[in-house]
């Protein structure tokens, strides 16, 4: 796996969430229901995703994910039911990104929070990953999920 590692500045960014705490097993079926309940909101409200979704992981507890599906959205917007409206603090950051199967993400996360390390960056207890392509659509090996740190 090669990984190339940059340190950036982003905006605070709105999104519409649905949150929820899941082990790692259960993901697929959580992202599964989510994402099209979000997307579903944002289009009836006339709008469209502001960039490709991602997820917001809250914890790093495989046994129990505190974790947000989310579309990021222009303005913030209302919302219902089990979704959120939520604001992705901006501020700097330490990305990379995956190309290939999901099953690799540990090992990236594990290789990006190590590089931050080494470079004397701290970073929060969370992160999260946009997924910049359909699994649907392209091959495992194509895959591309970019992940990003958010530094102290």
């Amino acid at each position: 796996m090669e990984l190339e590692f940059r340190v950036e500045e982003r905006a605070e960014q709105p999104a519409v969430s649905m949150r929820t705490q899941v082990p790692m097993s259960e993901l697929p079926a959580f992202f599964e229901r989510a994402f099209p309940a979000i997307m579903g909101h944002i289009t009836a409200a006339g709008q469209h995703p502001a960039g490709p979704p991602f997820a917001l992981y809250r914890n790093q507890d495989m046994d129990n994910f505190d974790i947000e599906a989310a579309f990021p959205v222009a303005e913030p917007m209302a919302v219902e039911g089990e979704l959120q409206a939520i604001v992705v603090p901006g501020g700097k950051v330490c990305t990379t990104i995956l190309t290939g199967p999901y099953d690799g993400l540990p090992q990236a996360w594990e290789a990006l929070t190590n590089y931050a390390t080494s470079e004397g960056l701290e970073s929060h207890t969370w992160g999260y990953e946009i997924y910049l392509n359909d699994p649907g659509s392209v091959p495992p090996e194509e895959i591309q999920t970019q992940l990003v740190l958010p530094l102290v």
